[in-house]
Protein backbone atom coordinates (compact mmCIF):
# COMPACT_ATOMS: atom_id res chain seq x y z
CA UNK A 1 0.00 0.00 0.00
CA UNK A 2 1.09 3.44 -1.05
CA UNK A 3 0.62 5.80 1.52
CA UNK A 4 3.18 8.71 -0.13
CA UNK A 5 3.76 10.33 -3.20
CA UNK A 6 6.75 10.11 -4.67
CA UNK A 7 9.99 11.12 -2.84
CA UNK A 8 11.90 12.80 -5.51
CA UNK A 9 10.00 16.69 -5.79
CA UNK A 10 9.05 17.56 -9.23
CA UNK A 11 9.76 21.25 -9.63
CA UNK A 12 7.96 21.61 -12.96
CA UNK A 13 4.82 19.58 -11.78
CA UNK A 14 4.97 22.68 -8.39
CA UNK A 15 5.47 25.23 -11.01
CA UNK A 16 2.55 24.09 -13.08
CA UNK A 17 0.28 23.75 -10.03
CA UNK A 18 1.02 27.00 -8.18
CA UNK A 19 -1.65 29.68 -7.86
CA UNK A 20 -0.71 32.77 -7.48
CA UNK A 21 -2.66 35.28 -5.30
CA UNK A 22 -1.72 38.78 -6.09
CA UNK A 23 1.43 38.37 -8.76
CA UNK A 24 1.93 36.81 -12.06
CA UNK A 25 3.99 34.46 -13.43
CA UNK A 26 6.32 36.48 -14.85
CA UNK A 27 6.60 39.05 -12.05
CA UNK A 28 10.35 39.63 -11.00
CA UNK A 29 9.31 38.23 -7.30
CA UNK A 30 8.24 35.41 -9.11
CA UNK A 31 10.95 34.28 -11.28
CA UNK A 32 13.22 35.25 -8.07
CA UNK A 33 11.72 32.24 -6.21
CA UNK A 34 11.65 29.48 -8.80
CA UNK A 35 15.33 30.46 -9.36
CA UNK A 36 15.75 29.54 -6.00
CA UNK A 37 14.18 26.83 -6.04
CA UNK A 38 15.63 24.95 -8.79
CA UNK A 39 19.27 25.81 -6.94
CA UNK A 40 18.08 23.32 -3.90
CA UNK A 41 18.88 19.99 -3.45
CA UNK A 42 16.07 17.48 -2.96
CA UNK A 43 16.10 17.28 1.59
CA UNK A 44 16.42 21.86 1.27
CA UNK A 45 13.07 20.90 -1.16
CA UNK A 46 11.42 18.86 1.31
CA UNK A 47 11.96 21.75 3.84
CA UNK A 48 10.73 24.60 1.96
CA UNK A 49 7.94 22.08 0.92
CA UNK A 50 7.13 21.37 4.91
CA UNK A 51 7.37 25.28 5.34
CA UNK A 52 4.86 26.84 2.81
CA UNK A 53 2.21 23.52 3.06
CA UNK A 54 3.03 21.71 6.34
CA UNK A 55 3.97 18.50 4.69
CA UNK A 56 7.12 17.06 3.47
CA UNK A 57 5.86 15.22 1.24
CA UNK A 58 4.10 15.34 -2.60
CA UNK A 59 0.61 13.64 -3.02
CA UNK A 60 0.62 10.53 -4.67
CA UNK A 61 -0.99 12.23 -8.44
CA UNK A 62 1.68 15.36 -7.95
CA UNK A 63 1.07 19.36 -6.99
CA UNK A 64 -2.20 19.54 -8.05
CA UNK A 65 -3.99 17.85 -5.28
CA UNK A 66 -2.45 19.43 -2.69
Amino acid sequence: MMLYGPTVIDIEDWKKNTEYKGYKVGDKQIQWFWQFVERQNQDKLRHLLHYVTGTTRVPILGFKYL
